[in-house]
């Protein structure tokens, strides 16, 4: 088939124009759509129904709740050229706030903040009777601290406007009480006076581990306080011995027993007069002496007399007992070191025979 050229231009030219009066037509109604002005004309009508009126008239889309929205009432007479000017304007003052998701217009609620209020409460603590103030007072408040100043006042800050508090103070009754907030409270706390009956003290027998006469440089020892002292339970005479003041023993010989300074082997060893531990002795071991056995020990640092020999150190006189003369009597004691035995058998009035063992 033969076609002229001016017949193709002018078919071209055809399609072109079509082509673009489309296009404008489409451009104008978009223009239309969103250039045409939205109309507001409603008297104390819910916004629910002035929205979904203006969705209708104007195919705009919205998305909210129908019964939170129908609580607000509206009346307002306006023109607006945007959908946005007219939905920000209406939810204007109201817990409300809108956002636009594609093409839907979302309305939602907004929780409004909730700002704390803190309440105040401040007093002093006086005492009650004289009113004088009482710096440093321990104030329990709503189960937090609070410590009162030098002239006895204090202040404290909570959400809560009830005070729950609880007082103290060294001398005084713990006061508890309940107040609200508020300044310039004065809470005054009783005295605690506790009556006392009357004490009467009377004299007893006291065990002491020593006692110094009027002798100088004499020393008298009771050996059952051993019995109290702290460790095995070991009641030996040495280890006694080198607990006292002046009396160094840094072993259980009796060459090593100093006494009130004197030199290694200067001190003496007696059991009832007789010398029993010394430098030339059979056995110098000194714990060997049952306690059950001594009555009276006597330490003599210095200045004896010369029934003692010639000795220049210490002295330590051992009294023995006299034995039981009324009736058998048996002493036992076993420790995780040493085992003492003691018995004594009256045989007359004024005698009795002692045995004793110590292992």
């Amino acid at each position: 088939m033969n076609v002229k050229p001016g017949t193709y231009i002018w078919c071209t030219l055809l399609r072109n124009r079509k082509a673009g009066f489309l296009l404008a037509f489409i451009l104008w109604a978009q223009v239309s759509l969103w250039g045409q002005t939205i109309e507001i004309n409603a008297v104390n009508d819910p916004l629910n129904e002035v929205l979904m009126e203006m969705a209708r008239e104007y195919g705009i889309q919205l998305s909210f709740d129908d019964q939170l929205l129908s609580g607000y009432p509206v009346t307002l007479k306006q023109s607006f050229q945007k959908p946005e000017e007219a939905i920000a304007y209406l939810i204007n003052d109201l817990p409300l706030e809108y956002q636009k998701i594609g093409e839907v217009f979302t309305i939602y609620p907004v929780e409004p903040e909730v700002q704390l209020k803190n309440y105040l409460l401040s007093g002093r603590v006086v005492d009650s009777k004289t009113l004088e103030v009482l710096p440093y007072s321990h104030i329990l408040v709503n189960e937090s601290g609070v410590i009162t100043d030098f002239n006895g006042n204090f202040s404290c800050v909570s959400a809560d406007s009830v005070f729950r508090l609880s007082i103290s103070y060294l001398g005084y009754y713990i006061k508890d009480t309940t107040l609200s907030a508020g300044s310039n409270y004065t809470l005054a706390l009783t005295p605690s006076l506790i009556g006392l009956r009357e004490v009467v003290i009377t004299g007893s027998v006291v065990e002491r581990s020593g006692q110094q006469g009027e002798e100088a440089g004499t020393i008298r020892l009771n050996h059952k306080i051993a019995y109290r002292l702290p460790g095995n339970g070991d009641n030996a005479v040495f280890n006694f011995l080198r607990l006292q003041p002046g009396i160094l023993a840094a072993g259980e010989r009796s060459s090593e027993l100093i006494i009130w300074g004197s030199y290694s082997g200067h001190s003496k060893v007696m059991f009832d007069g007789f010398t029993i531990f010394g430098l030339k002795n059979f056995n110098d071991n000194i714990s060997f002496v049952n306690p059950y056995l001594a009555k009276d020990i006597k330490v003599l640092k210095g200045g004896f007399s010369s029934e003692y020999d010639n000795r220049v150190g210490g002295i330590v006189d051992i009294s023995g007992i006299n034995g039981s003369t009324q009736k058998p009597s048996i002493n036992l004691n076993i420790n995780n070191m040493t085992a003492n035995g003691m018995a004594s058998i009256p045989i007359a009035k004024r005698s009795a025979i002692t045995f004793a063992y110590r292992q």
